[in-house]
């Protein structure tokens, strides 16, 4: 093999390895993204778990609220002020 061969070879080798590195360097890079993604999904699907316990119990004091209040404007406008019977006065 003669001289300009052999070199143009070693050019071509050393091209390729710093393929093959450049190609692992993507791949972990693309699996770092993959767990991170992961990752991420699973804490999102944590907080919509989260909130949607957390809008449920506000929906029910609500609901309480609501008719706790309506109880309260009822007996309001059955007893006036509290008094029973016409005023002596």
């Amino acid at each position: 093999m003669d001289q300009e061969t052999r070199l143009r070879l070693e050019k071509l080798e050393a091209d390729l390895e710093r393929s093959d590195r450049r190609l692992l360097a993507t791949r972990r890079l693309i699996f770092a993204g993959m767990r991170y993604l992961a990752r991420r999904e699973q804490r999102q699907q944590e907080v919509n778990n989260d909130f949607h316990l957390k809008l449920n119990a506000l929906l029910q004091a609500q609901q309480v609220t609501e008719i706790r209040l309506q109880a309260f404007i009822d007996s309001l406008r059955r007893q006036g002020n509290g008094r029973r019977g016409p005023d002596p006065a």
